[in-house]
């Protein structure tokens, strides 16, 4: 009877491990299926819709974090779809067009000076290798500068530019030359079709008012599609404010170059 009792117990030891070890495995893989969500943006646009991006932190860790912070802080809402190319839509600039540069209150920092701000850009040809996501149809990737094409030595300058606007590629064959020199940092994975439709609008005519960008190759939509609100999903994700630095005046740098010029004329 005592050998009975003594194998039941014993029987009962082992289911209740049994049972332990499920439940922490079950709990860890809870937990690590949690902890591989990324966060989306969502953006919900006057007429249209909602058009959800996942943002993905693996390959573009700050400029992620950047995105957070800015929708966190309301910094897109207000901002519209401004034009579009044979490459992508572009997105985030002002109610009429403009462009808009964000400051450090727009995420969320204080007690310091409040100026214009950039980041690193995260992509190959800045030296940052992880990021080897696609310049796809419905990728997001950060608009930058390019200086070079005025003046060849400023590279980390128009490297290290972007801060706010972004494209949406539309054509997968012309984005192929974007790939190693922009940060790419997410995928539309709802409201595609939305994004098609705005990358159809009709855009400014040559006679028409000033466009609302300076880059000729880009076309201004004749009425831009407003963002009348951003949010994140970041399921529980913590996401710390980015690093960033003051961003680079060109025409600031260009005066600098003229009263240089000038100054060794007259000497």
């Amino acid at each position: 009877m005592k050998k009975v009792l003594g194998v039941i117990v014993l029987v009962a030891i082992i289911v209740a491990l049994i049972g332990v070890n499920v439940l922490l495995i079950c709990g860890r893989v809870s937990a690590q299926n949690q902890e591989e969500k990324n966060p989306v943006l969502s953006l919900e646009i006057e007429n249209y819709g909602t058009v959800k991006i996942e943002l993905y932190p693996d390959y573009a860790p700050n400029t992620v974090k950047n995105i957070v912070a800015l929708a966190n802080n309301g910094y897109y809402d207000g901002k519209v779809f401004y034009g579009m190319d044979d490459v992508a839509v572009y997105v985030g600039r002002g109610a009429n067009g403009e462009t808009v540069n964000p400051k450090l209150s727009d995420i969320g920092k204080s007690g310091e000076e409040d100026y214009e701000y950039a980041i690193d850009g995260e992509f190959i040809a800045n030296r940052f290798n992880q990021n080897t996501l696609k310049h796809e149809k419905g990728v997001v990737s950060l608009v930058r500068a390019d200086y070079t094409q005025q003046i060849q030595t400023l590279v980390d300058e128009s490297y290290n530019s972007g801060n706010s606007q972004f494209t949406i590629i539309m054509n997968d064959e012309s984005a192929k030359n974007l790939d190693g020199l922009y940060a790419s940092f997410g995928k539309v994975v709802e409201g595609l079709e939305i994004v098609e439709n705005i990358y159809n609008l009709d855009v400014k005519t040559d006679d028409s008012e000033d466009s609302t960008t300076s880059d000729k190759s880009i076309q201004a939509f004749a009425s831009a599609p407003v963002i009348t609100k951003a949010t994140v999903e970041t399921f529980d994700g913590k996401y710390t404010l980015p690093k960033v630095h003051e961003a680079f005046d060109y025409n600031e740098y260009l005066n600098d170059l003229m009263t240089q010029y000038y100054t060794s004329q007259n000497q």
